[in-house]
């Protein structure tokens, strides 16, 4: 989870993008059951801006369709330098 100077540092601990809704709100509630601070997003172009606004300390993603929305975030938050150290989970 981090240490709580991480937390302090970060205004959410997950980020969740995913453009199916009802995944996205399960994975959103266990991780907010489990004590996690979430910030869920739906549209695979504001990823890059939420991670900065939300600086988590992970990204969940998960855009099935098409298989090239989840390529490209992760692509695009590596390419960053403010994100490029983000663990990401597809």
């Amino acid at each position: 989870r981090g240490t709580m100077a991480d937390a302090a540092a970060h205004a959410v601990d997950v980020l969740v993008a995913c453009a199916d809704e009802d995944a996205r709100c399960i994975v959103g509630a266990v991780l907010r059951h489990a004590g996690w601070r979430v910030c869920e997003i739906a549209d695979p172009a504001t990823v890059l801006a939420a991670a900065r606004a939300t600086r988590p300390l992970l990204v969940v993603t998960s855009y099935p369709t098409p298989v090239a929305a989840e390529c490209t975030i992760t692509d695009t938050l590596r390419r960053a330098p403010d994100t490029a150290a983000l663990p990401i989970l597809n």
